[in-house]
């Protein structure tokens, strides 16, 4: 058993072809002992990513933020006011 620590990236996109065939590496990880996580900012992977209950570290970046918010003017408008 280990204590090392894993972090799985995908392409920034809701594709969820490469994180379909990342899971199964990282539950066997998990099982391992690891300590697993990824990054993904798109909403469809995340919902994967929290249903395989993993943690998700969204990267930090305003573009990223942008691409994730919610898709009406109540959403923009709410981004724009963040600092």
């Amino acid at each position: 058993m280990g204590d090392n620590r894993f972090l799985f990236t995908t392409l920034p996109s809701n594709d969820l072809g490469l994180l379909t065939r990342s899971l199964p590496i990282a539950k066997a990880l998990s099982a391992r002992g690891h300590r697993v996580h990824f990054s993904n900012p798109g909403k469809a992977p995340s919902r994967l990513i929290a249903d395989a209950r993993f943690e998700n570290i969204k990267p930090k970046h305003p573009i990223y933020e942008f691409a994730s918010a919610e898709r009406t003017l109540r959403g923009v408008l709410r981004l724009a006011r963040r600092e």
